[in-house]
């Protein structure tokens, strides 16, 4: 594979949202810059790898090495705890108890007493003062019952919010928007999803809520099991979006040094912990860490692997994720990617278990229920692999981007060709259920219902106002009346809450 030197900046711009799944019309919304010169960079990126279509490009370039490649060694010591910080955000109005195997650990050694106890007031004092700052501001906000509750973003018309501003009585997506000129200006609104299904009898919407001054995010917000905070990257930090307060809160930055998810952040199906990766020295290389969601404490994972660049794809188990490890030799500055190996590692046992290993194998899309991916391998297509037992399945799955349901139990297939199918699990009973037109997209998720998928892109040959098509499983497209806080802003990706459960 050619080294990433021979690219232009404005090449590895290109190549980067190109191994997204980014069509040219969305490479050119996000770069700023017209249609036909994100075709001239693309055929001379064709040019230098010696090949002929966007297909070939991307089986030879991967985001992984496109990004080790170019990175800038840091000469900071970039391992620092964040324990003293706060999220300042309470992940649940209900209290939750789960189960931390580092924190049993470190009980059971007792030559650490001296140490724990040695910060355990100054943590207290930190403690108590945001317990107490929060529960001030929940005092404040509460209203007695025989009084009406009314919400900060009040919608426009007939229509109606959620009765109270915090507490979450209906399924929601989160939209996020951008204006339709630069300097791009960007908010999001929450919408009930019954204003999309028709028959829905509680539509509602918040107005737009603008983000502070120069903040931004692309991609969706990873919401937790309870829908009231999510979290969602700007730059290189993690933050926190809170539900309750229907605002853009700008707070909760939990680690500075890690390093951006290729889909999604990784959060632990019990909540406790995030699994990311932080960088280290050597650009083609990276530690994993765990990050404890109430507190943004930083936990690093001592695997012991060999040197490679290590990333998280998602958890199997409440103590046990899956991860690749991609091993770069040659000089320094110009290391080749010469293997690929997939690994299981259980935070509680210290478990590490190789999986499979090769250039022409591969995992991605693991599913919310932790037990299947999406297992590819050069000669056989895609499948699915079921991670508990080893079983794979024998459907081959039509080539494209792959989304899974909320309760695991189908799979949504955008094609190269712009079509939309479905399958079970497994892969079977596949079937076509809506094709654009479009090879490309800005967004696609399931609805909390598992009934409905939203796609959001530039349809029709519009290449100013991007659509959003509501399909049903059974193909049907909806349609629906526009929100009209979304006015004056292109919607560029949702963001399903959790389902609300009955």
């Amino acid at each position: 594979m050619k080294i990433s030197n021979q690219f232009t900046e404005r090449e590895k711009g290109v190549i980067k949202l190109l191994l997204q799944g980014k069509s040219n019309k969305q490479i050119a919304l996000l770069l700023n810059i017209s249609k036909s010169t994100v075709e001239f960079h693309l055929k001379n990126v064709y040019v230098k790898l010696d090949v002929n279509s966007r297909t070939e490009a991307v089986l030879q370039l991967s985001e992984d090495n496109l990004r080790k490649s170019i990175a800038q060694e840091q000469n900071e010591n970039l391992w620092r705890s964040t324990g003293d910080q706060s999220a300042q955000a309470e992940y649940s109005s209900q209290e939750k108890h789960f189960f931390d195997p580092k924190e049993e650990i470190a009980m059971k050694n007792r030559t650490k007493i001296s140490i724990i106890l040695s910060i355990t007031a100054i943590l207290v004092a930190v403690g108590a003062f945001v317990y107490l700052q929060f529960e001030k501001v929940n005092n404040d906000s509460s209203t007695p019952n025989n009084e009406q509750t009314v919400p900060v973003n009040t919608p426009r018309g007939a229509l109606q919010v959620p009765p109270e501003a915090f507490t979450r009585y209906y399924d929601e997506v989160l939209l996020l928007l951008q204006s339709l000129e630069p300097p791009f200006h960007f908010a999001a609104v929450f919408v009930a999803v019954d204003c999309f299904v028709p028959g829905g009898e509680n539509c509602g919407f918040t107005e737009s809520i603008p983000f502070p001054d120069g903040e931004s995010f692309y991609g969706p917000v990873n919401w937790m099991p309870d829908g009231e905070n999510g979290f969602y990257y700007r730059d290189t930090q993690i933050l926190i979006l809170n539900h309750l307060e229907r605002r853009i809160a700008i707070s909760g930055v939990l680690v500075p040094e890690i390093l951006k998810p290729e889909s999604q952040i990784h959060i632990s199906p019990d909540a406790r912990w995030l699994v990311e990766s932080v960088q280290v020295e050597d650009p083609y290389a990276s530690d994993l860490v765990l990050i404890k969601t109430s507190s943004g404490r930083v936990v690093k994972l001592d695997i012991g692997l060999e040197e490679c660049f290590k990333t998280p794809l998602g958890w199997i188990t409440p103590t046990k994720f899956l991860f690749h490890c991609d091993i770069s030799t040659g000089a320094t500055s110009k290391k080749f990617l010469t293997e690929v190996r997939y690994y299981t590692y259980d935070v509680l046992s210290d478990e590490l278990l190789e999986i499979a290993s090769g250039m022409d194998v591969g995992f991605d899309a693991l599913s919310p229920n932790g037990k299947y991916a999406i297992y590819y391998e050069k000669q056989n297509g895609s499948r699915v692999k079921d991670l508990l037992n080893g079983e794979i399945y024998p459907s081959s799955l039509p080539r494209g981007q792959m989304i899974w349901s909320h309760d695991s139990s189908r799979i949504a297939i955008f094609t190269d060709t712009g079509d939309i199918y479905t399958s079970n699990y497994d892969g079977s009973n596949q079937k076509k259920i809506y094709s654009s037109g479009e090879p490309g997209y800005l967004s696609m998720e399931w609805f909390p219902d598992d009934k409905h998928i939203a796609l959001v892109g530039y349809f029709n040959g519009n290449e100013d106002k991007t659509q959003m098509i509501i399909v049903s499983t059974n193909g049907d497209v909806i349609q629906y009346d526009a929100i009209p806080t979304t006015d004056g802003y292109n919607i560029i990706g949702i963001s399903p809450l959790p389902a609300i459960k009955k």
